[in-house]
């Protein structure tokens, strides 16, 4: 009798088992189409919800600067702190598929014992607040107080058209002709400064630019500048073409009542890669001399990331026997690059990892007092929108000594947030 109960218990057993793995697997493929028509309604309202017609970016940073002078600075010497917050705001509006508005606002807050002593003059805010590109004016000193300015510009603000062939942009832009890493000749609009390394933008100007592309690799590109006096009008035409491993440009026009011509290129002589730009600038007053800016350089880049250029500068309008202070005092041109007639720099950046980089530039300029100009810098990534910096500029000179000296050195230390 128990052997008949026993053998009854194994087959409903097994009944109820197999009746129970049938019921999970009809669970589970109920689950599993769930899970797919929920993926399946996802694409389709990801398929139905339209981009945001706008972009919005842009970044904070805090940098504290502290300056070494060997020489006295306004009664000062010795150390000389200052901070700076820098706020920018870029922001976009695609109209439709061909026409986009462009605003980006730069908002600076300095303080400190360095913008105590610039603004004893109103020469300083004054300074600030005027560009030599600008037809109009879009910026504002907010507030100036002795040791405490805070200044605002709008130095993109632009409507552009984008066709298959034509281009169209109106309004504060960069128009960013040059070719070469520190030096361009070529760049008769907005011409930027390399010590200004906080300023990764660089400035514009109020600008009309017509583009046009002709087959695969050509294309012409016209643009005018005016300003508020007439004889700081620029206009010119550029051609950029291909021939062979060569990119080619040529360029003329006219810039501040004077004639320029000018041409660039880019290409490798085996594993060098190989540029230059040349600007020659005509001048129809008998009192002034023609002009004539030339760069070139050699770059190669290394297998295990390092990276390494050496750029030559050749600056008719400089000087020979100009002091160490004329590398941060003068005012950059397309016709006076540096305020030396010649000039050397030798690059090398390297990433140690994947979030922290280093690099390093060196001028020197082969003239009477020698300047030595070294600029390492370091940077870490801390999170994929934070990142901290350390940056210095030391200079050295031999003005009206037998041997080297160390006038400055800057040290900045930079946090910078991207949004």
């Amino acid at each position: 009798m128990n052997k008949i109960w026993l053998q009854k218990w194994k087959a409903s057993s097994a009944v109820g088992t197999s009746e129970l793995i049938r019921n999970r697997q009809s669970l589970l493929r109920k689950i599993q189409n769930i899970v797919l028509l929920l993926l399946f309604c996802t694409q389709i309202l990801q398929a139905q919800e339209k981009p945001k017609p706008y972009a919005l970016d842009g970044y904070l940073s805090l940098m504290q600067q502290n300056l070494i002078f060997d020489q006295p600075l306004s009664g000062k010497k010795g150390l000389i702190t200052d901070n700076l917050l820098h706020n920018r705001i870029n922001f976009k509006y695609f109209l439709n598929e061909k026409w986009t508005f462009r605003a980006d606002l730069r908002s600076r807050l300095l303080w400190g014992e360095f913008t105590k002593l610039n603004t004893q003059s109103p020469a300083f805010a004054k300074a600030l607040n005027t560009s030599s590109n600008d037809a109009i004016t879009l910026s504002a000193v907010l507030s100036e107080k002795e040791g405490v300015i805070a200044h605002s510009v709008l130095d993109r603000l632009f409507m552009e058209y984008a066709g298959e062939k034509w281009e169209v942009r109106l309004g504060r832009q960069r128009i960013n002709w040059g070719i070469n890493t520190i030096w361009n000749p070529n760049d008769i609009f907005n011409t930027a400064s390399f010590f200004d390394f906080d300023y990764v933008e660089q400035p514009g100007s109020d600008a009309l630019r017509v583009s046009r592309y002709i087959g695969l690799s050509d294309k012409m590109e016209f643009a005018i500048s005016p300003n508020k006096d007439f004889d700081r009008w620029t206009a010119a035409l550029l051609w950029k073409t291909h021939y062979k491993t060569y990119d080619l440009q040529f360029l003329s026009g006219w810039m501040e009542e004077e004639v320029v011509l000018g041409a660039g290129w880019a290409g490798s002589i085996k594993n060098l890669g190989f540029k230059g730009e040349i600007s020659t600038f005509l001048n129809n007053k008998e009192n002034l001399d023609n002009s004539l800016s030339a760069t070139t350089s050699l770059d190669y880049s290394f297998k295990k990331g390092l990276y390494a250029s050496w750029g030559l500068l050749y600056n008719s309008n400089g000087q020979t026997n100009a002091p160490f202070r004329q590398v941060f005092n003068f005012q950059v041109s397309p016709k006076n690059l540096y305020p030396y007639q010649w000039a050397t720099v030798t690059q090398f950046s390297f990433p140690f990892n994947p979030l922290l980089n280093g690099s390093l530039a060196i001028i020197y300029s082969p003239v009477k007092a020698n300047p030595l100009f070294i600029n390492p810098n370091i940077s870490y990534n801390l999170s994929d929108n934070f990142d901290l910096s350390l940056i210095s500029q030391i200079v050295f000179s031999n003005d009206d000594q037998d041997q080297y000296h160390n006038f400055l050195d800057g040290v900045f230390l930079r946090m910078k947030y991207s949004y």
